[in-house]
């Protein structure tokens, strides 16, 4: 947030609570091969603080993922 406020722009975050249908459409769709989700990197959860500085560098080809 502070990034953006350094260069004049407002950040306002979202949240929503999941919908349980929809995610399951889309891991079906993940498992048949009709959807894809680039993955750049994943990282163990203890790494995390790994994962926000790749993410705070911007310019991602893909989703970056915590693993347990």
């Amino acid at each position: 947030m502070a990034r953006c406020e350094a260069v004049g722009l407002r950040f306002s975050g979202i949240a929503g609570d999941p919908d349980p249908v929809a995610l399951r459409g889309l891991a079906e769709l993940v498992e048949q091969g009709r959807l894809r989700v680039p993955v750049q990197e994943s990282f163990l959860f203890e790494c995390v603080v790994d994962a926000h500085r790749l993410l705070d560098g911007g310019h991602l080809q893909g989703e970056l993922v915590l693993t347990v």
